[in-house]
């Protein structure tokens, strides 16, 4: 079943059972804070200060209760740093209250065998509210937790007397009985609600268990004192008033902000169809935490369902109204809970929490909002208006474009045509920019309200500066046109002759400055001021700024090289020219960092042993190039052949093979840390000993691939077909597989921990002699006919699994769980299975022969046509199973629950 809610409320649920009726009990907790009432608390902010105060206790038990109550957790206070010999605590609801005397401690005392006395009370800061500081004793039945009764013939060292009593009520010997008064719970033990809990005989046994017996009372789950019970359950907006139970606040009060819970779920009933259905909801209870001003609304509801375990109940949704409020239609919630059904919306539908609270909910702000104050919206971070900034930005981009023509600056050129006509359009557009400078408003809210976002704001200086640039191409033309040149011929030319990369600009300055320094007919001043510039033009950390730029470039090809476009293949004669270089590097084993094989042909090449760290190979023929023993940290193979290429010993940590051809390819004990295969495709790649921690396999195509002896640690395999895959002795610790092709694959002496499958088909796998250890599976995963002979797979989840002649003799599967399974056929001959889980699984003609099942839980199981010879069952739990044609020959059956089904 899956549960949606919101974060300002939880869930509980759990079922009931008596006289055949099964019911599902859902208990909703709304927490109030009591000085905003009308804003339920997170429940991640609520929880921690809440279980402080209740220590060992739960809050609830999930149990539906016969009429309202309410319970209070806390302690008598003394005002901030008293301390009292007294004090009364009280909580009244709607004015009618509670009153509690509290005092320190105190005993009988004799002295010389005079008259018994109480002592002086010792004085206090604060007293919890409990059972233990009210009188009892242990061999007082109402309060055995208690103190204060003593019993004739006791001989003790102290008689204490109970600090906590009934306002009126004192004691004034030590054999006087009083009422046993407190504000939390009763213990389930006490005579008062023993009263309730039925008739637990042998007729219960044979016909209800594990059922409630018929006359079990409800009354049974009052938690609270009688007095502390109401006529009938909550209405939601009672007022409560509470004394000296903290120690800054002495009086506190608290008004419930009426919430009407709703809960609905989605049912399958048998021979129905699936129905949405509402599910009523009472308030039952009301938790109160006065030292960390916090109240509890407990809403709880009940339906009639078919199971114990609410196999037929698919999805809950909750969400809660005001009762002031008009309730939404059962639609509204259907589409909730359709939404968030829904694969592709659920993402944006569990951040609509919203829609799940009252109409017009408005989200409190972040608490971090009250401690970091909100900067100006129309001022950027350090304090200039957002309209002058973006204004220089982009005045800033004209700036230089005009530079780059030898035009000075935007004001230069306004100044040297002075006769120039601006453009009506700019008229207009300057001035709204000038209204807008100068009323700016201050607030995000006014910025919306008169339309004038930073969209808008940026909309409108951007037009400016596109229509200032469109005038300053209009007097470039008119210029070029002057003096006899064409502006758009002009332009093109500029284009073609632009350096490609910074390096190639710092060549072209350094060579434009070295000529004007050779130039003999300029003057000696401008010839002296080139030689100066030249060696420091770019600054000292230039080149340090150019390998920097280039670290990322690598890094970016590394990461998404896939991404990017396939590249061209080279010209014959540069692929040529490079093969020569490429081939004079051999016995030098370097050819640098960083290099560009876009295109190349580099097929059979000897480049074993080299440094390419960083190398582009994208779209490059590596088909039986040998790279053995290379060094190609980071490089990029994105598109690449690879065919039959050798790249055993290789180093490539974050090398990136996306959509590239890896047949025959091989990798053996080659270093591949976070290597990315995305989209490869190949067979019989051979990845044998190779460390493949952190890589990434999605989406490929890889037929018979071998991984055997590899290090797979962290490594995700998500929507790949690896059919016919070899990972013998491979380590999978956290691998993950997922809507992954794995048919015939081998895991033989594999190991792992975490290793999860989720969906896909790894029928006729081979994991004999395998061991894991917290191995899952989720959404069905096909695992038929696989081999699991003498594995050990501790605390292995195959819920859901579809195991069909799977064979798990002799292995070890200690506290593994198969619920809802289908095990049809399989083998279970000498496993250790002990504490194992076979809920609701389909168990047909399985041979149990030998196996060791001792204390497992076969809860609404199907055993059909087994056997279990010499089986162990000791203290197995067949409840409600459905076992027929069982061969339990010599099995042990010691201490077996076998109620809920007949032998036949």
């Amino acid at each position: 079943m899956k549960t949606l809610k919101a974060p300002r409320f939880s869930f509980l649920y759990k079922p009931f059972m008596q006289a055949g009726r099964v019911e599902l009990i859902v208990t909703m907790f709304s927490f109030i804070p009591f000085n905003k009432p009308k804003e339920p608390m997170l429940e991640e902010e609520a929880w921690p200060a809440i279980t402080a105060q209740l220590g060992d206790m739960p809050l609830d038990v999930g149990d539906f209760k016969a009429t309202g109550e309410w319970l209070a957790y806390g302690a008598a206070c003394a005002p901030l740093g008293e301390k009292v010999r007294n004090i009364d605590v009280s909580i009244a609801i709607n004015n009618k209250p509670k009153i509690l005397r509290v005092f320190g401690e105190r005993e009988w005392d004799s002295v010389d065998g005079g008259p018994i006395t109480q002592s002086e009370v010792i004085p206090f800061e604060n007293i919890p509210i409990t059972a233990s500081f009210a009188y009892g004793g242990s061999e007082f039945s109402d309060n055995p937790a208690g103190c204060g009764h003593w019993p004739k013939n006791t001989t003790l060292d102290r008689y204490l007397l109970p600090s906590i009593t009934y306002l009126g009520e004192e004691m004034q010997a030590p054999e006087d009985i009083l009422t046993p008064g407190y504000f939390c719970g009763r213990d389930i033990m006490l005579p008062e609600r023993q009263q309730y809990v039925g008739t637990y005989d042998q007729h219960w046994a044979e016909n209800s268990f594990p059922g409630m017996p018929d006359d079990f009372d409800s009354n049974t789950y009052q938690l609270a004192q009688v007095d502390q019970q109401l006529e009938t359950f909550f209405s939601g907006e009672e007022e409560f008033d509470i004394s000296n139970m903290h120690p800054e606040h002495p009086e506190q009060s608290l008004r419930l902000p009426g919430i009407r819970g709703r809960v609905f779920i989605t049912i399958n009933r048998s021979g129905a169809d699936q129905t949405f259905e509402e599910i009523p909801m009472v308030a039952d209870t009301v938790s109160l935490f006065p030292s960390v001003e916090i109240a509890v609304v407990h809403q709880r509801g009940r339906i009639e369902v078919e199971s114990m375990d609410f196999h037929e109940v698919k999805s809950m949704i909750g969400a809660f109204e005001w009762l002031s409020d008009n309730k939404r239609p059962i639609d509204y919630y259907r589409a909730c809970r359709d939404e968030r059904l829904d694969f592709e919306k659920v993402g944006e539908a569990l951040l609509k929490v919203a829609e799940l609270y009252p109409e017009n909910w408005e989200e409190p702000p972040d608490k971090l909002l009250d401690i970091i104050k909100p900067r100006d919206p129309s001022l950027t971070s350090d304090g200039t208006p957002k309209l002058d900034a973006m204004w220089a930005k982009m005045k800033g981009v004209l700036d230089a474009g005009l530079a780059a023509q030898g035009l000075g600056s935007y004001d230069e050129m306004i100044k040297a045509d002075p006769l120039k006509d601006e453009n009506p359009k700019l008229k207009e557009i300057r001035k709204e920019l000038e209204k807008v400078k100068g009323n700016m408003p201050k607030t995000a809210q006014e910025l919306k309200d008169r339309g004038l976002g930073e969209t808008r704001l940026k909309a409108l200086v951007t037009s400016y500066v596109d229509n200032e640039a469109n005038a300053a191409e209009a007097y470039f033309k008119k210029q070029c046109s002057f003096f006899g040149y064409d502006y758009n011929e002009l332009k093109a030319k500029a284009r073609l002759q632009t350096p490609k990369s910074i390096g190639a600009i710092k060549e072209n300055i350094n060579a434009e400055l070295q000529r004007i320094a050779n130039d003999a007919d300029a003057p000696d001043a401008i010839r002296a001021a080139a030689k100066r510039a030249s060696p420091s033009a770019f600054g000292d950390d230039f080149d340090d700024r150019v390998k920097h730029i280039k670290e990322l470039e690598t890094k970016q090809k590394s990461l998404q090289g896939h991404f990017l476009p396939v590249a061209v293949p080279l010209t014959p004669g540069a692929n040529s020219d490079l093969r020569e270089e490429l081939s004079n590097y051999e016995g030098q084993k370097e050819s640098g960092p960083g290099r560009d094989f876009r295109g190349a042909d580099l097929s059979g090449l000897q480049l074993s042993g080299m440094d390419l760290t960083g190398g582009d190979f994208t779209s490059a023929n590596l088909r039986g190039t040998d790279l053995r023993g290379a060094n190609l940290g980071g490089a990029c193979f994105a598109y690449a052949d690879l065919t039959d290429a050798l790249l055993e010993s290789a180093y490539l940590p974050e090398a990136n093979f996306g959509e590239s051809i890896i047949d025959r390819t091989s990798f053996g004990g080659a270093l591949m840390t976070q290597a990315n295969f995305t989209r490869a495709k190949g067979e019989c790649a051979l990845f044998v000993h190779s460390h493949l921690d952190e890589s990434r396999f999605e989406e490929a195509n890889l037929i018979a691939p071998e991984f055997m002896g590899c290090r797979l640690a962290n490594t995700f395999f998500i929507e790949t077909s690896i059919e016919g895959a070899w990972f013998n002795e491979a380590t999978m610790d956290n691998t993950l597989f997922l809507n992954c092709e794995m048919q015939n694959s081998k895991f033989f002496k594999s190991t792992g921990s975490n290793t999860t499958i989720i969906g896909g088909d790894v029928s006729n796998g081979n994991f004999a002699r395998s061991e894991f250890k917290s191995f899952i599976t989720i959404n069905n995963v096909k695992l038929d006919n696989s081999d699991f002979r003498r594995s050990k797979f501790t605390m292995a989840n195959f819920r859901g699994s579809s195991l069909t002649k799977t064979d798990f003799s002799d292995s070890e599967l200690n506290q593994s769980d198969f619920s809802e399974t289908n095990l049809l056929n399989a083998k279970f001959v000498r496993a250790f299975a002990r504490q194992c889980r076979f809920h609701r699984a389909e168990i047909g003609s399985v041979n149990f022969d030998g196996t060791d099942l001792m204390d497992s839980n076969f809860l609404l199981a199907n055993l059909k046509n087994c056997s279990a010879v010499k089986a162990n069952f000791f203290n197995v739990d067949f409840m409600k199973a459905n076992i027929s044609e069982v061969n339990f020959d010599d099995a042990n059956l010691g201490r077996t629950r076998l109620e809920g089904f007949r032998f036949p």
